[in-house]
């Protein structure tokens, strides 16, 4: 099943972009299917839970790019920052602080994604567009992350609406922070199972996976 699910995702996203990184989103999957997953060659897993991750790093290769996709929490920070390739889901400047004083301690640069609640859903966490500016000119001062991109999570109903607003943010704040040492953005994670071909064709280069790739969870 799931190598008939990514051979079908991939065909699809493919016809649109073949550079488009898919990220299973793994919360509540069994070990089985991770590895299943991992020999159709999905190498790029996704991390709600600290939990999971602990407990199933050591039994999976070490060639696996780990990425955190769910909620940070100040005391975990310590936890996430220098063990995920990529950070997705930094939706707040505590987290921003948060993980450049441990990146300062640890003498490292975290690559991270700015969480933009582009709809303005008051259910979802997130940067509003409007605080991007006055954001994105505190990170010019920390040393320890580097912005990567933005993370999205509209609405599916109007994902098609968002999925294009996003791409033009993405584009307009790429220009204006090309100069920065803080920014080098590359990446724009948008995307989920009902809607991953609305966001790659608007440009999405990631894309966050979860039942339709790996079936229901656990």
């Amino acid at each position: 099943m799931i190598k008939e699910n990514a051979s079908k995702i991939r065909e699809k996203i493919n016809a649109i972009n073949s550079d488009v990184t898919i990220v299973a989103a793994i919360k509540k999957q069994a070990l089985t299917k991770i590895k299943d997953l991992l020999n159709c060659g999905v190498n790029d897993l996704g991390v709600n839970y600290l939990q999971q991750y602990n407990e199933i790093v050591s039994l999976l290769p070490e060639t696996v790019n780990w990425h955190y996709i769910g909620k940070i929490q100040s005391k975990k920070v310590k936890h996430i920052v220098g063990h995920f390739d990529l950070v997705h889901s930094v939706s707040s400047l505590k987290n921003i602080d948060d993980i450049n004083k441990e990146c300062l301690k640890k003498q490292i640069q975290q690559k991270i994604l700015l969480q933009v609640n582009i709809a303005e859903e008051d259910s979802k966490q997130g940067f509003l567009v409007s605080e991007l500016d006055e954001v994105s000119q505190h990170i010019t001062s920390c040393e320890g992350v580097l912005v990567k991109g933005f993370m999205l999570m509209p609405p599916q109903e109007q994902g098609l609406q968002y999925f294009k607003q996003g791409r033009e943010l993405f584009q307009n704040y790429k220009k204006s922070y090309s100069a920065s040492s803080s920014f080098a953005l590359d990446y724009l994670s948008m995307g989920t199972s009902g809607d991953y071909v609305d966001a790659v064709s608007c440009g999405a280069t990631h894309v966050r996976l979860g039942t339709v790739l790996l079936g229901e969870r656990v």
